[in-house]
């Protein structure tokens, strides 16, 4: 669904405005940015979009850059044309803008590596885990190595634990009947992720994703 706004081509995120006309509705209504220096209205805890984001990171708020000036030249639709930054930024999301936006990520994603060394999302997992005392959630290897997962599912005789039957050692690791790790007692339960071998149990990728957040025996399955 796109904004309400006429003439603006962005998705709609809530009260069926995009970020920047809800930033812009709150601004003339006088509701502005939490962190005085911005005059920028107020969307996510008393903060504009881009302050939320640096709050959520743990980042100390801080004034935001002054936006570059591209030469984006309007197109017959008095748009910027298409492969720019400005005409994806917009929403609009064809091939061309698409793969811009991606050789634009490439391009982001070498600089970070370059000046830090790792790449950028290990850099944000990291900050969290510092702050968190563990890793976000994200694939297997940030909780247990591949020889303890091929323990675990040696431990279950390869057999998924919610339907019983048996796993598929060769599938391709997003197939339905790829073996998989699920967490008896879920990750998303208590003040953080449980790793152990008592709390880990093999499962087929497709069992595990209908489970969810929920704590399902074998015999409940």
């Amino acid at each position: 669904m796109n904004c309400i706004t006429e003439s603006c081509p962005r998705s709609a995120n809530k009260e069926n405005l995009c970020d920047p006309c809800r930033e812009d509705r709150n601004r003339d209504n006088g509701v502005l940015c939490g962190y005085p220096p911005c005059a920028r209205g107020a969307i996510k805890s008393g903060l504009c979009s881009s302050h939320y984001s640096q709050k959520r990171r743990g980042d100390e708020l801080k004034p935001l850059p002054r936006k570059r000036k591209e030469n984006a030249t309007k197109g017959q639709d008095g748009l910027p044309v298409h492969g720019t930054s400005a005409r994806y930024n917009i929403g609009c999301k064809c091939p061309e803008c698409t793969q811009f936006k991606a050789n634009e990520n490439i391009a982001s994603t070498a600089r970070h590596k370059a000046k830090h060394g790792v790449h950028p999302v290990t850099a944000y997992r990291a900050r969290v885990r510092k702050a968190r005392g563990y890793w976000p959630q994200g694939w297997g290897g940030d909780f247990i190595s591949p020889p303890q997962r091929e323990a675990l599912y040696e431990r279950d005789g390869w057999v998924c634990q919610l339907c019983g039957g048996p796993v598929d050692k060769t599938a391709p690791y997003n197939h339905a009947l790829a073996p998989t790790l699920d967490h008896i007692t879920p990750q998303s339960w208590g003040q953080g992720p449980d790793h152990s071998p008592g709390n880990l149990q093999t499962a087929h990728r497709g069992c595990n994703a209908r489970k969810g957040n929920r704590s399902i025996t074998l015999a409940e399955a």
